[in-house]
C-alpha cells in the first residue's frame, strides 16, 4: 500500500534528497485570504493611500479581493496585471506593497538579468545550474501557496538557446501559469512533479 501512494505521489522518481525537499508541502500550504468585503476595502484604501496614481491596478486588485470574500475561495486569487507606464512610477514598489499589505510574499525577479524562463520556473536537470525556480522555491520556503510574483522589466527578457538549437524564453514559461486551467496542473521542470498554481499572483 505504501509503494503505491509513492508511485500515485508523482514523486517516484525523485533522489532522497529531493523527496525531503518536498515533503514539507505534504499536508498542503497556506492560502492568504480575505476575512470580509469590508476587509477588502481597508487594504485597497491603504494601497490606494500609498500610491493614488496606480488607482486602476489598485482598483482591479480591490475587485479580485471582494470577489474571492464573495464566492467564499479559501484564498485571494489575483488575476495576472500587467503594469506599463513610464519608468519610475512605481510600478514595481507597488506590486511589492501589494505583497506587503496582503501578508503574502512578493519576490521581485529581474527579467533583464534572469537566464531566460528559469529564475522564474526553473530548468531541467542536464542544464548547467539547474534548479527549481523562484516561484516554487518562494513556496517552499514561505509555505504560502499564493505569493504575489513581481517579474520585472519583462519586455527586456533575454531568451536562452540550448547547444541544438532550442529557444527557452521567459513569456513562453509563463503562458501556462496564467491561465488557471493549465496553472492547476503545473509541472516543475526541475522535479518533473505537478503542482497546483492556480493562487499565484
Amino acid at each position: 500500500m505504501l509503494e503505491r501512494r509513492r508511485v500515485a505521489s508523482g514523486a517516484d522518481h525523485l533522489n532522497r534528497e529531493d523527496r525531503e525537499r518536498l515533503e514539507i508541502l505534504r499536508d498542503g500550504v497556506e492560502l492568504i485570504a480575505i476575512a470580509s468585503e469590508h476587509r477588502a476595502d481597508e487594504l485597497a484604501s491603504e494601497l490606494h493611500a500609498d500610491m493614488p496614481w496606480m488607482a486602476p491596478a489598485t482598483e482591479l486588485v480591490w475587485q479580485a479581493m471582494r470577489r474571492s470574500v464573495r464566492e467564499g475561495w479559501p484564498g485571494l486569487r489575483l488575476p495576472p496585471v500587467l503594469l506599463d507606464g513610464p519608468p519610475g512610477i512605481g510600478k514595481s514598489h507597488w506590486a511589492r506593497r501589494l505583497g506587503e499589505i496582503l501578508g503574502t510574499p512578493a519576490p521581485v525577479i529581474e527579467a533583464t538579468g534572469e537566464n531566460a524562463s528559469f529564475g522564474v520556473v526553473g530548468s531541467q536537470r542536464g542544464w548547467g545550474g539547474a534548479c527549481p525556480g523562484r516561484l516554487l522555491e518562494t513556496i517552499l520556503q514561505s509555505r504560502i501557496g499564493n505569493p504575489v510574483i513581481v517579474v520585472d522589466e519583462i519586455e527586456k527578457a533575454g531568451r536562452a538557446t540550448s547547444r541544438n538549437g532550442r529557444a527557452f524564453g521567459l513569456a513562453e514559461a509563463l503562458l501556462p501559469l496564467l491561465e488557471s486551467l493549465s496553472a492547476r496542473h503545473w509541472s516543475c521542470p526541475f522535479y518533473q512533479v505537478k503542482f497546483d498554481m492556480s493562487w499565484v499572483g
